[in-house]
C-alpha cells in the first residue's frame, strides 16, 4: 500500500479523526469528534487535514454521512479509504453511554490499538483528552509535553451543550460538503452558543457560519470568542484569515496566517506569502 500512500514518505503522516458513531444520534459523538480533531490540529507530528476538508470525498450522500454517525449502512473499508484519501493516519470511535470507545489505523501497521475513553464535562473534558493523549502516544505518536497544554484548554460546556454543537455540527458538515445553495441555517449553531456560551467549539462553529454567509464582522466576533475561550486554536485563526480575504485586508490577513503557522510551527514566511496571494488581481 505504501506506493499509494501519498504521505507514508512524509515525516509528517495526514491524521483525520472520524465521526464517533452512535445508535442515539445524539449529536455527542460528532461534538467529541470535532474536538478531537481540534488535538489532533496543534499535533505538530501530524501534517494539517480537517475530516471537514473530506467529507464529501468520503461521504457520497448527505444521507451516507449520517447512516455512519447512526451506524447504518455498510462499514467503511479502512483500506480502502486510506488508498483513497492519501492518508495514512484514521481515528474511529463509537459512543458508549458516557464513553467513547477509540481505536486507531495506521496503514504503516498491522494492529489496530484501542481504548475506551470516559467522558466528564465536571473537568471542561480535560481528563478525557489527557487519556487520548497517553493513548496516542502508545499509538507512536506522543505529543510534546511543551504543547500538552495546548491540547487541554478547558471545554465549558454540559453534556447538551455538546449534543447541540454535534448537531450542528452535523448540518455545517452537510451544508459545506453537498453543494448547498442559499445562507446556512444558523439557528441551531446560535442555540450551541446558547447552551454553552464559553464553549470553544460552540463559538468557532458559529464564526464558520458566519463566515459562510459571507458575514465577516459577525464571523470575527465569534471567532475572537473561540480564541478567548482556547488561545492556540488554529481554526478561529483560518477562519481570521479568510475573514480579512473578504473584507480586503491584507495585513489583517497576513498576521492571522503567520499566527496560526507560529502556532503549528511552520514556515511563517511561507504562510504570508500564500495570504498575500488572495489579494493578487
Amino acid at each position: 500500500m505504501g506506493s499509494i500512500m501519498d504521505d507514508t514518505a512524509k515525516a509528517q503522516p495526514k491524521c483525520i479523526v472520524m465521526p464517533f458513531q452512535e445508535t442515539s444520534a445524539s449529536g455527542a459523538g460528532l461534538a467529541l469528534h470535532f474536538l478531537i480533531g481540534n488535538v489532533i490540529a496543534v499535533h505538530t507530528g501530524f501534517a494539517e487535514c480537517w475530516f471537514g476538508w473530506r467529507v464529501g470525498k468520503i461521504f457520497a450522500t448527505p444521507d451516507a454521512l449520517r447512516d455512519y454517525g447512526r451506524l447504518r449502512g455498510t462499514a467503511l473499508d479502512k483500506n480502502q479509504i486510506c488508498a483513497e484519501q492519501k492518508v495514512r493516519c484514521w481515528i474511529y470511535g463509537t459512543m458508549q453511554d458516557e464513553a467513547v470507545s477509540i481505536t486507531w489505523f495506521d496503514s504503516r501497521r498491522k494492529d489496530q490499538p484501542s481504548a475506551v475513553l470516559v467522558l466528564s464535562t465536571a473537568d471542561h473534558l480535560v481528563a478525557f483528552r489527557n487519556r487520548f493523549l497517553d493513548w496516542l502516544g502508545g499509538c507512536g505518536f506522543a505529543l510534546a509535553d511543551e504543547r500538552r497544554p495546548m491540547a487541554l484548554w478547558p471545554e465549558k460546556t454540559t453534556l447538551a451543550g455538546l449534543q447541540s454543537i454535534g448537531k450542528a455540527l452535523e448540518k455545517f458538515y452537510i451544508y459545506s460538503a453537498y453543494g448547498a445553495t442559499g445562507a446556512i441555517d444558523r439557528a441551531p449553531l446560535t442555540e450551541a452558543v446558547r447552551l454553552a456560551p464559553e464553549s470553544f467549539m460552540a463559538n468557532n462553529l458559529l464564526g464558520w457560519a458566519h463566515y459562510r454567509n459571507q458575514a465577516a464582522a459577525l464571523a470575527k466576533s465569534s471567532f475572537l470568542r473561540a480564541l478567548q475561550c482556547n488561545p492556540d486554536a488554529v481554526g478561529p485563526m483560518a477562519g481570521l484569515m479568510w475573514c480579512a480575504v473578504l473584507e480586503k485586508d491584507e495585513p489583517a490577513a497576513v498576521h492571522w496566517a503567520t499566527l496560526k503557522a507560529a502556532k503549528r510551527e511552520e514556515d511563517c514566511g511561507a504562510a504570508a506569502e500564500k495570504a498575500r496571494k488572495h489579494f493578487e488581481s
